[in-house]
């Protein structure tokens, strides 16, 4: 989890060093299987993958407060949570725009 938003105090640390995301700005990185506060934002019945496709992945932002949100960034395999959150790092380049997006 990352709280390296522009104009805020960088953090960096896992999950389980995190003990709320409520009122927080965060970027998640990783699937349900990987990261329990992406399980959070994205619970699941049976399959922690069941959200995302083999080959994709998604950039997806979730208010967390007032005047807060997280972004997740995942995708299946691994490889594709890298290659997304290199999107979320061009976000300009890719012309990201809305709530969710999803790279292919």
């Amino acid at each position: 989890i990352s709280t390296s938003l522009v104009g805020y105090t960088k953090i960096t640390a896992l999950d389980s060093e995190v003990s709320s995301l409520v009122n927080k700005n965060a970027i998640v990185i990783g699937t349900p299987c990987d990261n329990k506060y992406s399980e959070e934002l994205l619970p699941y019945e049976d399959d922690c993958l069941e959200y995302f496709k083999e080959g994709t992945g998604v950039i997806k932002m979730f208010k967390t407060g007032r005047n807060s949100y997280a972004i997740l960034v995942a995708g299946n395999p691994i490889s594709k949570t890298r290659e997304t959150a290199g999107w979320l790092r061009h976000y300009k380049v890719h012309n990201l725009r809305g709530a969710e997006f999803s790279v292919k």
